[in-house]
């Protein structure tokens, strides 16, 4: 791959994940956070998601190979061989769960409600 195709492909999705537009990074901060925000950030981060613990019950389930090599970077990264895959989608789904746990009673009481 050329250079140039390469940083291309590089801005784009540094475009795709920062909500940056085509003309310019309009929707970017202009200010930089703190150091000290950027370490509560992190820190908060590192306690939600990376965090290992002993799971009993385990169930397998297939996910894209794509986010299966992402996570495993990051696993293998930050888990120092304590954490496991598992681990992480566990820590990640429950933080959904809690944010949007309204969200989901909502939709399952009109989705129970549409069958009954």
């Amino acid at each position: 791959m050329k250079k140039g195709k390469a940083d291309n492909n590089v801005n784009g999705t540094v475009r795709d994940i920062s909500g940056a537009d085509d003309i310019g990074c309009s929707e970017l901060a202009t200010d930089k956070p703190s150091p000290k925000t950027i370490r509560t950030a992190l820190a908060d981060f590192i306690r939600k998601f990376l965090t290992p613990y002993k799971c009993e019950g385990r169930q397998g389930v297939y996910i894209d190979k794509e986010l299966h090599q992402k996570i495993s970077v990051i696993v293998g990264i930050a888990g120092k061989r304590q954490l496991t895959v598992g681990n992480y989608i566990d820590n990640v789904l429950k933080e959904h769960f809690e944010k949007h746990a309204d969200e989901v009673k909502t939709y399952l009481q009109k989705s129970y409600n549409k069958i009954f």
